[in-house]
């Protein structure tokens, strides 16, 4: 928490939040950072990631404002149940949320960087007031 804190000091810009991205287990502590402190966040990107554990799961409703999107390789069958378990889950809550399933892909995913980066910056608050910092 130590280290987001530091960082949100220097992006006065976005009022101290972030996006976060995790890939595979990377994914897990994405889902657990961002379902305990959901304010410090922008966005959550996971390619593959699933809450970890039932707290976690329990949790998603805190993610309210904060868009998710998830990727996940078609032929990782365990990834990608968890990712649409956690889709619908994300839906029932009405959270904003987007989950690509790559045909083809195994475990790790590939994705262009373009794409990320257009998918980050759609993300980025475009508010006047909030970017006038």
């Amino acid at each position: 928490m130590l280290l987001i804190s530091r960082s949100a000091g220097v992006l006065a810009n976005h009022r101290g939040k972030v996006h976060l991205a995790g890939v595979s287990n990377g994914g897990l502590s994405a889902y657990r950072i961002i379902t305990e402190y959901p304010a410090r966040f922008l966005s959550l990107t996971v390619l593959p990631g699933v809450p970890p554990d039932e707290r976690a799961f329990n949790r998603l409703g805190g993610l309210k404002g904060v868009p998710v999107a998830a990727f996940v390789g078609g032929e990782d069958s365990e990834w990608v149940r968890g990712a649409q378990e956690t889709k619908q889950k994300l839906d029932d809550l009405g959270i904003e949320n987007t989950l690509e399933v790559v045909a083809g892909a195994g475990h790790v995913v590939p994705l262009d960087p373009v794409k990320l980066f257009d998918l980050l910056d759609r993300r980025r608050p475009k508010n006047a007031d909030f970017n006038a910092r």
